[in-house]
């Protein structure tokens, strides 16, 4: 993807955003369509930190539960696993499984369809999103499963569709957000938050791994292109330590609540 393009392709996000949160979705689904929603709930992790880490002026407590949020925060997309209710059925196969939604929005020029499904097998619940513009190819731009039981889950963003407007898509490269969850056998929560591209030019890569234990305790890594740069650990009352990493260079500290 060119660097100019960059900031077109943020625009055009925005607006989308903007055309699915501003659908109509406030009136009662009736109850013979409900819409299969994700079960798992992120405050949960939020909720299970310790209250003196939360209330910590300390800066590396608030960057603790600053990347927590990051890495759980999937709020700016949560509309998009729903369909709009002017969205009209084109295809079902059954009462809440093999589910396909179509709608369309147009601005400044720009026409959308928007063809949402939602799946399920004996273990897991699917949700995609794809975009089309005009009569062109239709671009996936949301993937999402979770397993029947809520305890673990992806949902990945691509916005490679952007491209479906432009003549050509030879130099446009996939851009990913990818959130994975899972809650362990020790009722652990582990999350990873990676934003990273097939394209090499330019440093869009970088990734959280998050873990909250069931009494609260936990760490944060935070890499960049692949590497490590920081690592945050904490225990249930709040207490932790930091590490940067530079090259070979390392430079760590601690705090208490």
């Amino acid at each position: 993807m060119k660097k100019e393009k960059l900031f077109a392709l943020l625009s055009v996000i925005a607006i989308v955003f903007f055309s699915i949160s501003c659908s109509d979705k406030d009136k009662d689904i009736d109850t013979d369509d409900e819409v299969t929603k994700l079960e798992f709930n992120t405050e949960e992790v939020i909720n299970s930190l310790p209250d003196g880490l939360k209330s910590s002026d300390n800066e590396y407590a608030q960057q603790v539960v600053s990347y927590v949020e990051s890495a759980t925060d999937w709020s700016s997309f949560a509309d998009n696993l729903e369909p709009p209710e002017d969205a009209e059925i084109i295809s079902l196969k059954s009462a809440n499984t093999n589910k396909t939604y179509k709608w369309s929005w147009s601005y400044g020029g720009y026409s959308y369809a928007f063809y949402w499904e939602y799946s399920d097998d004996a273990s897991k619940r699917y949700w995609d999103l794809d975009i089309q513009y005009n009569n062109g190819p239709r671009y996936n731009y949301i993937e999402a499963w979770e397993s029947k039981s809520g305890t673990k889950g992806e949902i990945k963003y691509n916005f490679q569709w952007v491209c479906a407007s432009e003549e050509s898509t030879s130099d446009c490269e996939d851009l990913y957000w990818v959130y994975t969850w899972e809650v362990d056998a020790l009722n652990a929560y582990n999350f990873k938050y990676v934003w990273e591209s097939t394209e090499s030019e330019y440093e869009y890569y970088l990734s959280y791994d998050v873990k909250v234990n069931e009494n609260g305790s936990g760490f944060v890594k935070y890499y960049i292109n692949g590497g490590l740069l920081y690592y945050l650990i904490w225990d249930s009352i709040g207490n932790g330590s930091w590490t940067y990493y530079f090259g070979d260079l390392e430079q760590t500290g601690s705090w208490t609540v």
